[in-house]
């Protein structure tokens, strides 16, 4: 998630304290800050009733972002699985989101994730604010209908199989973008990230090059590994109309696990979300709901 977002929706949460209830929270009594918006060290940024939650907007953004393929070795993951991608993306330009179901089986995937979510970063290690909960949200959050909290094994269980994957991300020495310029430096000068550096420039490349970049033939390509989320629904709009659909409708004191299963649940039977109350297929997703309803995870 960007940063402006992560200070946008903590300032609607302190806007409502003692306004609202949250799931695995109960009423909001208390909303602080935890550490500085920009520290990659901690892994929850804020405290809701003095409980550690992580804030992640689903629209198309990171759980994990830009690991070194030193970091990844310390994992013990098979490392020759992730070299193969970064050369496939490099060379063939596959697409740089690529399924984690190829790469681990799920036991696998889910520890490294909760791992990297919840607990450490890959550099600085285990954290000192770890996290205990997590609260999805949209880029700018309007409505508490807007956000949901789950712990990890419910968020898990939503998004893994199909809206979370892993991403490799191309930076270059020398584009005009400093950070990212000094983070490709880095990696070219780290001999265990070597076979994920490569010559020429690859993909479309960087917006600019800076004045003092490297000749056209010295330009190299240099990768890190992210882990990407998608949100099922590409206008969050069309989303937050739907939850307010069925809170119309009566659906309403459900967890956040469950209202977000309605949401896939409805998606995949359709192939698009219905919305509108005013959809003659309004009445099939209430079915949906209720059967989701009356189930549990």
């Amino acid at each position: 998630m960007t940063r402006g977002n992560e200070k946008q929706v903590i300032e609607w949460l302190q806007e409502n304290c003692c306004k609202v209830m949250l799931p695995h929270i109960g009423v909001l009594t208390h909303v602080e800050t935890i550490g500085k918006v920009n520290d990659n060290r901690k892994k929850a940024d804020v405290l809701l009733n003095g409980i550690p939650v992580s804030l992640k907007q689903v629209e198309s953004s990171f759980l994990y972002n830009k690991g070194f393929r030193s970091d990844f070795l310390s994992l013990g993951v098979d490392i020759q699985w992730f070299d193969a991608q970064v050369r496939d993306i490099h060379y063939i330009d596959k697409n740089r989101n690529v399924s984690w179901q190829t790469a681990m089986d799920r036991r696998r995937f889910r520890s490294l994730l909760r791992i990297l979510m919840m607990d450490m970063n890959l550099k600085q290690g285990i954290s000192k604010h770890p996290a205990e909960l997590i609260l999805t949200h949209p880029a700018v959050t309007k409505h508490v209908i807007d956000i949901c909290v789950y712990n990890f094994e419910e968020f898990f269980e939503i998004f893994a199989n199909d809206w979370i994957t892993f991403a490799f991300i191309r930076h270059w020495p020398g584009q005009e973008d400093k950070t990212e310029s000094d983070r490709a430096y880095r990696i070219l000068n780290e001999p265990k990230c070597q076979p994920w550096v490569f010559d020429g420039v690859s993909g479309k490349g960087p917006k600019n090059w800076a004045k003092n970049a490297p000749p056209i033939d010295k330009r190299q390509t240099c990768f890190t590994c992210s882990i990407a989320i998608n949100s099922p629904v590409k206008r969050w709009e069309h989303l937050r109309e739907f939850r307010l659909s069925l809170l119309d409708s009566g659906f309403f004191g459900v967890d956040s696990e469950k209202l977000e299963r309605v949401t896939h649940e409805v998606k995949q039977h359709f192939g698009s979300l219905i919305y509108n109350q005013k959809d003659k297929r309004w009445i099939e997703v209430l079915k949906i709901a209720n059967q989701i309803a009356s189930t549990s995870l």
